[in-house]
């Protein structure tokens, strides 16, 4: 089902991720919201187009753009912030890494190097082997030291980023709490997480 035809439900308001420092920039003739970039790591051998996908489903949800910052080597260094399509084929360096591999690689390699509001270390996305059949993204934040991930449809991706990187506490309690069918949390449509007007995600730039 097109995620525009589907009938949206609220989110609680009190999991709505603050407005912080999320800022309008333009967007070709549309106006978008530009926040924090997220580290994005392919855990499974995937085509580029699976990652182009998940660029595209997040920018057709209000409040969410282009967030995720593909990482792909080990001794990688220069990031695209954000990362941009087309995606050429590469290596891949991630392969069969752990939710701590990849956040292990972030605290090392991007915390204390960049502006939170630039490429922040405090949540992390992973594509996985469940990604391009499920269409499913997981975020993971720090849970007491730990590294602790949900797993969300794509079009909540940057929402889930965001409430990630702010009060992760908020997602792993409704984890706790059994909102998850086939280990993929319930999130529904709200104030800050709905579907674009078709006309508005026409008019928007390529990410």
């Amino acid at each position: 089902m097109s995620v525009l035809s589907a009938i949206p439900r609220d989110i609680p308001l009190d999991l709505a991720p603050s407005p912080g420092d999320v800022k309008p920039i333009k967007g070709g003739a549309l106006a978008v919201e530009q926040g924090p970039c997220f580290p994005l790591f392919c855990t499974a051998d995937l085509m580029p187009t699976t990652i182009q996908y998940l660029l595209r489903r997040v920018q057709s949800m209000t409040h969410s753009y282009n967030c995720f910052t593909l990482i792909t080597s080990k001794d990688q260094t220069d990031f695209d912030i954000p990362t941009h399509i087309p995606i050429a084929p590469y290596v891949n360096d991630f392969l069969n890494a752990s939710v701590d591999d990849c956040g292990a690689f972030t605290l090392s390699n991007i915390k204390g190097r960049y502006s939170i509001n630039d490429l922040t270390y405090e949540a992390i996305a992973i594509l996985d082997n469940r990604s391009a059949k499920e269409k499913t993204i997981q975020v993971a934040a720090r849970d007491g030291g730990k590294w602790r991930g949900v797993r969300v449809k794509f079009e909540f991706g940057c929402y889930t980023a965001i409430t990630m990187s702010e009060s992760p506490s908020a997602l792993f309690q409704r984890q706790d709490d059994g909102e998850e069918e086939d280990g993929i949390m319930n999130l529904e449509y709200g104030p800050w997480c709905a579907p674009r007007p078709a006309d508005e995600i026409g008019r928007l730039s390529p990410p």
